[in-house]
Parts: structure tokens; C-alpha cells; sequence
């Protein structure tokens, strides 16, 4: 059976905007991706969670957590958690939704948006 992967929700968990104490770069922007899965088989649902830092250049941060609730088409097994399916395709699919999300944040902010580059998920996985 092929598997089939479906964004099913998202949501901010976390957002902070505060001035920062010192000079900030002008947007600096680092980036963690996590992985959230059942701790138990016959279920079909899973986390992504997207972590940033962006240094604005009018001297503010932004952190901000983000995740997003996958559902597959069958249930979660060993080999699905060992699949590059959690790890590459599902933040490959949420960030683009994470990065409008920033965008549109910062300019109904008051703030100059910022679009966020393109991210590799096949290169950054590799370097774990």
C-alpha cells in the first residue's frame, strides 16, 4: 500500500515579539525542526513542530513555534517513524504555511514582511 500524508491542521503555539536588549543582525533567521510521533502503533496522526528565531532589522525578535498535525493513511509502524516521510515530506509540506504565516505577521504588524528562503529538508535532514 502506498502511503498517502495529509496536513490536517496548524497552529501557533508560542509568538514573541520583543525589542531587543542589543544590536540585532539584520534578519538573522535560525530554524529547528521537530518530530512528534504517537508513542503508541494503530494511530494515524503526527506533529510537526517549526522553531525560529528572526532577528528583524528594527531591532526586534520574533520566536515563534508552529506545528502542524499530519494524518496518514495507515497506521504509524516502525517503518513509518524510519521513513523520510515524518522527516523530509511533512516539514517540506508545513513550511510554506510557516513562512506565509511570518510574512503576513509582520506586515499586519507594522514591520517590513519577510520572506523566509527556501529550505532543503532532504540537505538538512542529512546533516543529522
Amino acid at each position: 500500500m502506498d502511503i498517502t500524508i495529509q496536513l490536517a491542521s496548524s497552529k501557533v503555539e508560542e509568538l514573541n515579539l520583543l525589542k531587543a536588549s542589543d544590536r540585532v543582525d539584520d534578519n538573522g533567521f535560525s530554524l529547528e525542526v521537530g518530530v512528534e510521533m504517537p508513542s503508541v502503533d494503530q494511530q494515524r496522526h503526527f506533529f510537526v513542530a517549526l522553531k525560529s528565531e528572526i532577528q528583524l532589522k528594527e531591532g526586534y525578535v520574533l520566536t515563534l513555534t508552529y506545528k502542524s498535525m499530519f494524518v496518514i493513511n495507515k497506521d504509524i509502524d516502525e517503518e513509518f517513524r524510519d521513513s523520510h516521510f515524518p522527516r523530509i515530506n511533512a516539514p517540506a509540506i508545513a513550511f510554506p504555511y510557516f513562512r506565509a504565516f511570518i510574512s503576513t505577521f509582520l506586515l499586519n504588524a507594522g514591520f517590513e514582511p519577510i520572506i523566509l528562503p527556501s529550505i532543503n529538508f532532504t540537505k538538512l535532514n542529512a546533516h543529522e
